[in-house]
C-alpha cells in the first residue's frame, strides 16, 4: 500500500540521518592542539566553521523533512482509517438489511470510534514522549533514529495487514452487490 511505502521511505531517511550523524561525530576534529603550527590551527578552525554550517543546514533539512512527513503520515492514517470504517459500515448495513433483525444491539457510530482513536492518540503521545526521553539517555540520537526506523517498519507491516483486511471487506462487499444484482435481474 502507499502507506507502507511512505513509512519505508521515511524509515530510510531516518537511517540515512542516523548514519550521517554518527559519521559527523566521528569525523569531528578534536580540540587538542598537539603542538602544531598556526597554519594547521587556521585549517582546523575553517573546517569547524564549515562543519558547523553544514550541520546547521542538515539540521534544518532534517527538521523540515520530519515535520512534513509527519503531517503527510497523519493525513494518510486518518484517510485509511476512515476508509476502513466505511467498508465495515457498508458490510454491517448490508448484513442488517438481509437479516431484517429488529432486536439488534445498538452499533457504535463513527464519531464514537473516532473518540477512541483520538484518546489512544493522546495516550500514545504522552507515553511516546516519556519513552523517547528515557531512551535518549541510553541510545543517544543515532540510536533513537534507528529505533524510530524499526518502529516505522513495524507500522509498514501493520499497514499492509490492514490493506489485506480492507481488500477482504471490499471483495465481500462486491460479491454481495453482484449477488443482489443477479437476484433482482431474475
Amino acid at each position: 500500500t502507499s502507506l507502507a511505502l511512505f513509512y519505508r521511505v521515511f524509515s530510510g531517511v531516518l537511517v540515512f540521518y542516523s548514519v550521517l550523524y554518527t559519521s559527523s561525530t566521528v569525523l569531528q576534529p578534536s580540540d587538542d592542539d598537539g603542538g602544531g603550527s598556526n597554519d594547521s590551527n587556521i585549517n582546523i578552525n575553517n573546517n569547524n566553521t564549515m562543519t558547523t554550517m553544514i550541520g546547521q543546514y542538515l539540521y534544518i533539512a532534517f527538521f523540515l523533512i520530519i515535520h512534513l512527513m509527519k503531517l503527510h503520515s497523519l493525513s494518510l492514517v486518518w484517510g485509511v482509517t476512515t476508509e476502513a470504517m466505511e467498508y465495515e459500515e457498508v458490510t454491517l448495513l448490508k448484513e442488517e438489511q438481509q437479516n431484517q433483525s429488529q432486536h439488534s444491539l445498538p452499533k457504535q457510530t463513527k464519531l464514537e470510534r473516532f473518540s477512541y482513536i483520538g484518546f489512544g492518540g493522546t495516550i500514545g503521545g504522552i507515553l511516546g514522549s516519556v519513552l523517547a526521553s528515557t531512551l535518549a539517555k541510553v541510545l543517544h540520537l543515532s540510536g533513537l533514529l534507528l529505533f524510530s526506523a524499526i518502529l516505522l517498519e513495524i507500522s509498514a507491516q501493520l499497514s499492509i495487514e490492514l490493506g489485506s483486511i480492507m481488500q477482504y471487506h471490499w471483495e465481500k462487499q462486491q460479491s454481495a452487490t453482484n449477488l443482489n444484482a443477479a437476484t433482482t435481474d431474475t
